[in-house]
């Protein structure tokens, strides 16, 4: 007995992901083992996991947490986020 399940995800851009997943006992439930099992869910993980840790040094870091306190500093923060966004989807672009 090895049942079988076909799913749709979406991944971050909306875009559909199908991924069929096989079972051969009761520890392939398990949400480690489902992560194993799916480049998707692997690749998801391994995203919420780079999140947290950023998550994490941004809230211990006290010069970035008082330059956020001011309204003139944040948004010389956020024109400096977008400058290099912009920079970095240009060059992926080429």
């Amino acid at each position: 007995f090895s049942p079988s399940v076909t799913l749709e995800m979406q991944d971050d851009n909306g875009e559909d992901v199908t991924a069929t997943m096989h079972f051969k006992n009761l520890g392939d439930f398990d949400s480690e083992k489902l992560k194993e099992n799916s480049a998707f869910l692997s690749k998801l993980d391994v995203e919420k996991e780079q999140n947290i840790k950023i998550a994490r040094q941004l809230s211990s870091n006290k010069a970035l947490l008082k330059a956020l306190a001011n309204p003139e500093t944040r948004q010389a923060v956020i024109d400096l986020l977008q400058s290099s966004l912009d920079e970095i989807k240009n060059t992926e672009a080429k």
